[in-house]
């Protein structure tokens, strides 16, 4: 379990590191922050699949997952979160958006939930 903070609530000075709204922070699963991350930077794993597990990789050397926060991880990434949010988007007129835009976007999210089925598949068979 790790202190789960949102970047906003985190202000930098060269000397030192504030963080308000603390009463909000929560404890929680690494394998959710490793979630959201990937899910936002989505654009970056669609153009080089390779970064997802280099990320990884590279978090894993500081902090090794355990498979009880693999698995958790997988259930996170394979939740078609970004699908439902479009969808409710769309019905509820919230972006003014052209319809080709509309459904750019949309394929993205389809995009991004087939890599996340296909990295979580390799995930899996590597800790085999």
């Amino acid at each position: 379990m790790s202190w789960s903070f949102h970047r906003k609530n985190i202000i930098h000075t060269v000397d030192q590191v504030y963080i308000h709204h603390f009463e909000q922070a929560t404890l929680d699963s690494p394998a959710r922050d490793i979630a959201l991350f990937y899910r936002r930077h989505g654009d970056k794993l669609l153009e080089n699949e390779k970064v997802a597990y280099e990320w990884l990789e590279a978090y894993e050397q500081e902090n090794p997952l355990l498979s009880s926060e693999k698995l958790l991880l997988s259930i996170y990434l394979l939740f078609p979160e970004g699908v439902f949010k479009e969808i409710e988007i769309y019905y509820q007129g919230k972006r003014d958006w052209s319809p080709l835009k509309k459904v750019r976007f949309f394929e993205r999210q389809i995009q991004l939930m087939h890599f996340f089925r296909k990295f979580v598949k390799q995930m899996i068979e590597a800790k085999s």
